[in-house]
């Protein structure tokens, strides 16, 4: 499943998929096992979001700067003393 898919054309071959799993006992355990690790990648990994909340997060950002509430670096030692980097 390479190629780019949407949700209307992946609903076949995925249920398709999902029927021959579930006659298999041993699969479906692996695949509910996998299904509950990406649950819990997903919640930790906070650089997932969707397009609109990226540009919520990019407006909120714009704001931040007009309202010079931004912190501006003139080298690169300043940057990596701030963020505390050796």
């Amino acid at each position: 499943m390479a190629r780019n898919m949407n949700t209307i054309s992946l609903s076949p071959e995925f249920f398709s998929d999902l029927g021959v799993i579930a006659q298999d006992e041993t699969l479906f355990v692996k695949l509910q096992k996998y299904v509950k690790k990406l649950i819990s990648t997903k919640a930790k990994d906070d650089s997932l979001m969707t397009k609109d909340e990226f540009f919520a997060k990019l407006e909120r950002s714009r704001k931040q700067i007009e309202e010079g509430n931004y912190v501006k670096f003139s080298n690169i030692q300043e940057f990596n003393e701030y963020f505390g980097v050796k």
